[in-house]
């Protein structure tokens, strides 16, 4: 173990098992006190960190990073504390032998090339290294493991990127040593504009964002061929992901730094836990075809009960007959005597994860999930929304592959909904389970599948044009209250309004916004009357700023157009009687593709009229 670190306070809470150097600073196995085991990244930094920057950490969520439990700034050092990882290093799921099939190839590289310029787009700018060792496969999804803090602390220019297409299609680590002919040679058999791509980035001539545009073309391109449906990517995948392979990754690494680790940093961390799968032995467990329920089959092929059976004198758990798998659309209705605990989950048999949504003994509303022995809350209702006694609720549960899991309850005859997503499951078969006590009663519980289940979760928003994708919200007529971090696809239409509640002090409003070329801009109307537009690409850079031309007002709903014409990117803000505008010319024609709202406070969200 290295002794060089021994003076961190993080020694005084974790007993330190390994300590292996990495490029932004040092991987460190431990333990709590608990007993629980984290991998610790010990980053450097010359400087202490502005302030917000633990904050904006604990939030990062993001589909291609490792989660963050904690983080600890101290004296020349950030320690950033992550879960047990286990799951697959990129160098041991491609090789010489069994390389990427091209198409998957490209889409593994955009999403990771993606995934670094988003972190050099946070307030507090991230960088990492696409080196193959540091990428793991979870499922079919690409993470990245370790990172360090732009502008704080040592960083070295990152051009690992530029091989990351040559090594997904052959299995085969670039060197530049390497003659023309040799790298040719390895890439023959991958269809001609996919070996393009990979050469030009290891020529270097092609920007880290032309890469991006071109991947993106080549797989709309084999979109339109096949007429298959691209995955839709999500935000905030991180916890669906959250465990990677580094034991096995740190010997890859220590191998070529020439440094050997301990034994226990090459095995598999909690293999058994992953492997092993939960039991379906419950005591109390129920079963279609007992007494007192009443099942029918639905014309959509989904199915029906009229009770769900919680008849023990504690916690009973019913099973439901069919496994669910494909787009699933649940419903029914809720009551409670009074308030007990009450789980729907979704478990992925054989691989001990599961996703569902828990009432807890306060009546609060909690969407769940556990994987390898650890359970996480995702969404709380806290105080906007809880469950009372003896009152009729009616609830909607949506698993749509590859979309975040939705959930939506509002008492029976009021139009008000709790809302909440965010978590992404893999697609899999699941087993579902209702499991609580006597004193809750489930009626009229109905199961709707295929194309059914897929349009009614594009209704969930009530008619609403726009989608939460991350968080939570109650959702009325014409409008949807946020009062957390939450990201919602605003739709196409870029027309909407917003109110921010007295005493409000942040920024009004942030908005990003996707272009078919592969850039994404950022729209801030800021705290000092500005609206200020920028292009997110290796760096952020304002293309566009100009006064909002009045002060903007709390209290009052503000109305924001998006629009574009050509080459030009227009957004225009009311409010008032007050108008204000804002144009960007960029070099090739706007075609926008997702509008995001980015919010960390409470607003609210208004159908323009």
């Amino acid at each position: 173990m290295s002794k060089t670190s021994e003076n961190a306070r993080y020694y005084e809470r974790f007993q330190v098992e390994d300590v292996l150097s990495f490029f932004s600073g040092r991987l460190v196995q431990a333990k709590s006190r608990s007993g629980t085991q984290v991998f610790l990244q010990d980053i450097a930094i010359d400087r202490p960190l502005p302030p917000g920057s633990k904050e904006m950490l604990l939030q990062l969520r993001h589909p291609h990073l490792a989660p963050i439990l904690d983080v600890m700034e101290e004296k020349g050092r950030v320690v950033l504390v992550h879960p047990p990882l286990v799951g697959d290093p990129l160098p041991l799921v491609v090789t010489k032998e069994k390389p990427m099939s091209p198409l998957q190839a490209v889409r593994v590289f955009e999403r990771l090339l993606k995934t670094k310029l988003d972190l050099n787009r946070l307030p507090l700018p991230l960088d990492t290294t696409l080196d193959p060792r540091n990428v793991c496969m979870v499922e079919e999804q690409p993470l990245l493991l370790f990172y360090g803090i732009k502008r704080f602390g040592k960083t070295q220019k990152d051009e690992k990127w530029r091989s990351l297409l040559y090594f997904l299609l052959t299995g085969n680590q670039w060197h530049p040593e390497m003659n023309a002919e040799e790298t040719r040679e390895a890439l023959r058999k991958v269809p001609q504009p996919i070996r393009q791509l990979a050469l030009d980035c290891l020529e270097g001539t092609c920007s880290i964002t032309d890469a991006i545009k071109r991947a993106r073309q080549l797989l709309l391109q084999a979109k339109m061929k096949q007429s298959f449906r691209l995955r839709r990517r999500y935000w905030y995948r991180a916890l669906t992901a959250a465990t990677v392979v580094v034991g096995t990754l740190l010997g890859l690494q220590a191998a070529d730094l020439k440094t050997t680790p301990s034994h226990a940093l090459q095995q598999w961390i909690n293999r058994g836990e992953r492997e092993r799968a939960i039991s379906s032995d419950h005591t109390g467990t129920q079963q279609m075809g007992m007494a007192g329920v009443m099942q029918s089959r639905q014309s959509d092929g989904g199915t029906r009960v009229s009770t769900v059976p919680l008849t023990g004198e504690s916690e009973s758990v019913y099973r439901w007959p069919q496994p669910v798998q494909g787009p699933t659309h649940l419903t029914g209705e809720l009551q409670q005597k009074e308030n007990q605990p009450f789980t729907i989950s979704l478990t992925q048999e054989g691989k001990g994860q599961m996703f569902g949504v828990q009432v807890d003994g306060e009546g609060r509303i909690n969407l769940v999930m556990a994987k390898s022995g650890k359970s996480y809350t995702l969404s709380r209702s806290d105080e906007e929304f809880r469950v009372l006694p003896n009152r009729t609720y009616l609830w909607h549960f949506y698993y749509i592959p590859e979309e975040p899991l939705r959930f939506a309850i509002g008492e029976k005859g009021k139009s008000a909904q709790w809302l909440a997503a965010g978590v992404v499951p893999p697609e899999s078969v699941y087993m579902l389970t209702f499991q609580g006590g006597q004193a809750t009663k489930l009626n009229n519980v109905e199961a709707s599948t295929g194309s059914t289940a897929s349009t009614d979760a594009g209704e969930w928003m009530q008619g609403q044009p726009w989608d939460l994708v991350y968080g939570k919200g109650v959702v009325e007529p014409n409008q949807l209250h946020l009062n957390t971090t939450a990201q919602v696809k605003l739709g196409p239409a870029g027309a909407f309004s917003f109110l921010r509640p007295s005493g409000f002090r942040g920024d009004p409003l942030q908005l990003e916004m996707d272009n078919a070329d592969g850039h994404r801009f950022r729209f801030v109307l800021t705290r000092s009357d500005r609206m200020v537009l920028y292009r997110l690409d290796e760096e952020i850079k304002k293309v566009a700023d100009r006064p909002l031309g009045w002060k903007w007002q709390t209290d009052q709903a503000t109305s924001v157009t998006v629009a574009w014409d050509s080459n030009v990117l227009t957004i225009l803000v009311k409010q008032s009687g007050h108008e204000g505008t804002i144009a960007y010319t960029h070099e090739v024609p706007i075609s926008l593709e997702e509008l995001d709202l980015i919010n960390h406070d409470a607003i609210d969200l208004l159908v323009s009229p």
